[in-house]
Formats: C-alpha cells, structure tokens, sequence
C-alpha cells in the first residue's frame, strides 16, 4: 500500500474513533425546558454535556409516565430530567445538575405556607413536572391537573383553584401572560426542593456526563443555565 493511501486510512480510522457514541435518551414536553427534540433549555443543556462528554443524546419524547416506563424497562439508555420518584434507588444517576424549587402561587398575597397549610384545599398542579412524593401523597390535598401552567394561572384567577403550585420561573412566564398583578408567591419560601440529574443504565456514560457537569460547572456554563440553582 502507497505512503499515501496508509495515512488516509490512518485518518478515516481515527475519525470514526472519535466521532461521538450515540446514545439514546428519553423525555417529555415541559413548558419552557421541553418543547421539542431541537428545542427547549432542557434540550441546549444536554447538548452542550453530550458534546463535553464525547456523546450524541437521540432524543425521544413521551408522554411522562411513558418515558419512565420506556426508561425502567431499558428501552432507553439515558433519561432526563430525572428527580429521585421517576427511578428505583439502585438505578445508577449523575451529580446534581441543580436543585429544582416549587413554590405555591397565590391568589392574595405572598404567603408563607408549607404542605399542611394546603390540606383541604384544591390545588392545581401541572401534567408532565416531576412534583415531590412529599406533596402528591398527600391525600389531605384535593389536587387538580391541568396541560399548562397557563391554565392553572387562569383557574387561579378565576377562584377555581386555592393554590397552584410549580416551579418558579415556568410559574412567572404564565403569570406575565395572563396573571401580572393578580398572582404572587413568597420567593424566600419554596414549598420543596429537589435534586435534577441525569439516569443512565452504563454507568460509563454516568462517568463521562458526571465529567461534562464538573467541567460546566468549573468554568460557570451551568450557572448560565441555573442561576443560582448549581450545587457545587
């Protein structure tokens, strides 16, 4: 074989040896984090740690409890966002990406209130946000779902609902479009907060995600997309 033709063999080889491993990861539509397979803060930030960890995520979106069935039942490799009720304890997980914090939106005024303060009361959540077992076991809550957070925004208005409940900045954007001057939460007061991380079943692409989010975290890309949120 000519000079030439090895060391063009050499390079297509080494090309394809660093071309990234494709990986498949299950999600679902949240407003504002999920709103397709191209689109959604959600989907920037797992591009930007799949390029870190020399991955490719293939995106598939499911209705929520379809995406953790499809997960569980290893019909998937990775699965994001992922808070620890989605998965059993021993499923391998990474770092924390951040800390997701819900807070009770209001009618009145700010208030101060914890998950006894709402039994009793109809409160409105949304379909697809992975809420704290803390509060949805709550069977002294007469909870009310609904597709958006706009609509809980307008229930809440409307007095239909007590309460409704999510996370804050999703909570804001509905609140500038239909509640402004009208819906308030106390932003020193989270009703709960949870981890966010990604689950994988290969614990070697957990070890190269986990590297991704120390190198975002280090040089503050993650602090871009969760301001105030990163747990170092």
């Amino acid at each position: 074989m000519k000079p030439f033709m090895i060391t063009f063999t050499i390079g297509i080889f080494l090309i394809q040896s660093l071309k990234a491993e494709e990986v498949s990861l299950v999600t679902f539509k949240i407003p504002l984090f999920i709103k397709s397979k191209t689109e959604g803060k959600f989907i920037e930030l797992s591009n930007e740690v799949a390029k870190r960890a020399g991955l490719k995520f293939s995106f598939e979106i499911y209705p929520p409890k379809l995406t953790m069935y499809q997960y569980n039942h290893k019909k998937a490799q990775c699965f994001f966002p992922v808070v620890s009720e989605y998965i059993p304890n021993s499923t391998p997980r990474s770092k924390t990406i951040f800390e997701k914090k819900n807070f009770v939106f209001t009618r009145d005024k700010a208030q101060k209130l914890s998950i006894r303060d709402l039994e009793g009361k109809r409160v409105g959540l949304t379909l697809g946000y992975g809420y704290s077992d803390q509060l949805t076991s709550n069977k002294k809550i007469e909870f009310e779902y609904t597709n958006t957070d706009t609509n809980n925004v307008k229930k809440l208005i409307n007095k239909r609902i007590d309460y409704f409940v999510i996370e804050e900045r999703s909570g804001l954007k509905a609140i500038s479009k239909h509640g402004k001057g009208k819906v308030f939460y106390h932003k020193d007061f989270p009703l709960t907060r949870q981890k966010v991380f990604y689950s994988c079943h290969n614990k070697a692409h957990i070890e190269k995600i986990n590297k991704a989010i120390e190198s975002m975290i280090e040089d503050g890309t993650l602090n871009q997309f969760f301001p105030g949120q990163v747990i170092n």
